[in-house]
């Protein structure tokens, strides 16, 4: 210290406080640095540790979240913000739990926040496991876990819950598989069984109980033998090999608890885990009816193909949805084909018809279908490979769907070529005897007119008695003859019919007077109506089938009974028409009485039977005037036939 200068020490007194200070500040610095450093380092490290706990938070197969009292979210893992439906932990974390919608499982109901998980544990309440299904922010349905959650508190008392929660979606919807599968088992009236490999029963549902006689509880744990019949029993490589047929049905026998063997189809699949064969599923069917069916199917089939073997007849069906034409067996046999050289189609039947006949049979079933008849019948002729020409005669039904278009047509083919030929040969033994007959037959009647001449003259009354039932008999023969000759014509197409313009009244007044000669007192023959009209037409054939009409009449009706004809106008055509009272025909009958030679059976009240010619020839006459007779009639009820012609342009 300068006493001299008191001044001078009080400047050096504060230089060495100022050195001091800096000193402390340097220390101060340095100390602080070190400790920036410290928390640098321990923020770092905390950073990463952190970051390690983050990085196994996310790796967890949980969803873990942690939010404050007020439901705001602290803390998420990756997997609880794709559970909940976010694209980020950060995202997720900005909104609050409540938002999501929580659905008891059991009820269906939304369940309020105040009764989750967390929200008990705020009330300081026991939580146990729930499950629970939500909507996440995504509309998607889930179902999840919460198993665990826990109530912590910071340095200053603010109270937080750390919650986890397993997403169980998977679980349930395995179960709800599970259930299904479980119900469809137990509905199905098929055996569905479970076996291990060695044979054991594991799993038996109701079908089977039904099926075999065993309730579950009896049988499952037993070895499927008591099941099969002891002389089929399978063995293990058996069985191996079923399972390498995956899907496969086998036909089996089986046996029910009491005893019955019967026939079932088996069908064994897998039980697979993890890639291998643990065990086996059967479903099992009684298939002892349909085997049955089966059998009486064959046999039937068997039959249908002898008979129509015997009968030269076959079968067939053409789908006209897809025109796949499918014929009998009998029917390759008639056509002289094989199944492989048929191409199936209606084109390819066509193609097998005769050319000359081919346009006819196309016309017949085209016509039917554009007509919309419900059949059609013709007879033609076919070619077989080998050239051999044949004739069928085939029948035709057409099938129709629920709105009425046809959709198929099935019919028989019938061989009749053996038929035609005995029908040609007795044709020609008909023309040649006719022919033959005829000439004697007629010096026959003119003999009998002479004698019956004399006869008079001589005032032999009884001798003369005799002639004329003879000469009644030759007139028969005569009409016979004059029968069998128009039938030759037909058969041979030379009958020939004359084209005129004629008034048909006069025809049938004269047709009518001609009958009541022959028929005196015995039927009362009313004209009712008789249209004044001019027809075109074979005068004399026309008048032959009014005669043969009336003649039927009178022979098939009661005596005194009334024979009805009427010609009545309808539009641009005539309606013939003749009725009686008599026996009637059954309908079954009204096709048939058209054919040569057919005569109904009830007869003619004792009277003579014609010779069942009259009708077919009449029916031939008509058709060649373009028309067609119709009957109507029923047993006991009478009998109308009638025919139209077209009414002819007279000046």
């Amino acid at each position: 210290m300068n006493l001299k200068n008191p001044g001078k020490n009080k400047q050096s007194s504060q230089k060495i406080k100022s050195s001091k200070d800096s000193v402390n500040l340097e220390s101060l610095q340095k100390q602080a640095e070190k400790i920036l450093l410290k928390i640098k380092k321990e923020r770092e490290e905390l950073r990463q540790d952190f970051g390690k706990i983050e990085t196994f938070l996310d790796n967890l197969n949980e969803a873990v979240v942690i939010f404050d009292k007020n439901r705001n979210m602290v803390y998420a893992n990756s997997l609880a913000a794709r559970m909940y439906g976010y694209k980020s932990k950060k995202e997720f974390m900005s909104d609050k739990i409540t938002r999501i919608r929580s659905t008891d499982l059991e009820t269906g109901k939304v369940i309020p926040y105040s009764k989750w998980p967390s929200a008990l544990i705020l009330k300081g309440k026991v939580f146990n496991s729930m499950e629970i299904q939500i909507e996440n922010k995504l509309d998607k349905r889930k179902w999840i876990e919460s198993y665990s959650g826990k109530l912590i508190k910071n340095k200053n008392g603010e109270k937080f819950i750390i919650a986890t929660v397993r997403d169980v979606t998977f679980k349930k919807r395995a179960e709800e598989i599970k259930s299904l599968v479980s119900s469809i088992v137990d509905s199905s009236n098929d055996a569905i069984i479970g076996e291990t490999l060695n044979g054991k029963i594991t799993s038996w549902n109701k079908g089977a109980e039904k099926l075999f006689g065993y309730k579950a509880k009896e049988i499952i744990g037993k070895n499927h033998n008591i099941i099969i019949p002891s002389q089929y029993r399978e063995s293990k490589k058996e069985i191996m090999e079923y399972l390498a047929e995956k899907g496969k049905t086998h036909e089996r026998l089986r046996l029910t608890k009491k005893g019955r063997i019967f026939t079932v189809s088996v069908t064994v699949s897998p039980i697979i885990i993890r890639g291998k064969i643990v065990g086996i599923s059967k479903i099992i069917r009684d298939i002892s009816e349909q085997k049955q069916a089966e059998a009486a199917l064959l046999q039937s089939q068997q039959r249908l193909k002898k008979t129509q073997e015997m009968a030269n007849l076959g079968s067939w069906d053409l789908n006209l949805i897809n025109n796949k034409l499918t014929w009998s067996d009998e029917v390759y046999r008639i056509f002289g084909l094989k199944p492989q050289e048929f191409g199936a189609t209606y084109e390819a039947f066509l193609n097998a018809v005769h050319p000359e006949d081919r346009k006819a049979v196309d016309r017949a079933y085209f016509g039917s279908l554009r007509q919309g008849k419900d059949s059609y019948e013709i007879e033609h002729r076919i070619v077989r490979l080998d050239g051999e020409i044949r004739t069928v005669h085939e029948r035709c039904e057409h099938i129709r769907d629920e709105s009425g278009k046809i959709v198929r047509s099935i019919g028989m083919v019938h061989d009749i070529t053996d038929r035609k030929k005995i029908d040609h040969l007795k044709d020609e033994f008909i023309s040649v005897a006719s022919h033959e007959l005829k000439t004697p037959v007629t010096s026959l009647k003119a003999f009998a007119e002479i004698l019956a001449g004399r006869l008079s003259y001589l005032n032999d009354a009884q001798s003369l008695e005799y002639v004329e039932r003879m000469k009644s008999q030759i007139e028969k023969i005569i009409e016979l003859i004059n029968d069998l000759m128009d039938v030759s014509r037909i058969e041979s197409g030379q009958l020939k019919l004359s084209k005129e313009v004629f008034r048909l009244d006069e025809m049938i007044t004269e047709a009518v007077n001609d009958i009541k000669t022959i028929s005196v007192g015995t039927h009362q023959l009313k004209i009712l109506e008789n249209a004044p009209v001019s027809v075109r037409g074979d005068r004399f054939r026309l008048y032959q089938v009014i005669i043969n009409f009336l003649v039927n009449a009178t022979k098939y009706s009661p005596y005194g009974s009334a024979v009805l004809i009427k010609s009545k106008v309808r539009g641009k055509y005539v309606k013939i028409s003749v009725r009686d009272r008599g026996l009637g025909i059954s309908k079954k009958n009204h096709a048939k009485i058209f054919d040569k030679f057919f005569q109904v059976k009830n007869g003619g009240l004792g009277r003579n039977k014609g010779s069942g010619l009259g009708l077919y020839i009449s029916s031939e006459i008509i058709k060649r005037h373009n028309s067609e007779i119709k009957v109507t009639s029923g047993e006991g009820k009478g009998s109308t036939f009638s025919f139209s012609l077209r009414i002819a342009k007279t000046n």
